[in-house]
């Protein structure tokens, strides 16, 4: 998708969705997806994926501001 706004994704997930029933979605969390969730019936839920990859990174983040070289589970 070319531009993330409201009106396309909403578009998007309107056409590709049209004859099929509409019990879930899944997206990378991208907050607008709620809202579209909502609106046209469908439960939503984040990918695993993504649930992993922005809890590594927050990780990362705070190991480089801590300047740890590794991290130690105990």
């Amino acid at each position: 998708m070319e531009h993330r706004t409201y009106g396309a994704m909403k578009d998007l997930i309107e056409t590709v969705t049209e004859n099929q029933n509409r019990i879930s979605i899944t997206t990378d969390g991208f907050s607008t997806y709620s809202i579209i969730a909502d609106e046209l019936g469908f439960k939503h839920q984040r990918s695993v994926f993504h649930l992993f990859k922005d809890v590594q990174e927050k990780v990362m983040d705070e190991l480089k501001k801590n300047e740890y070289d590794t991290l130690i589970i105990r």
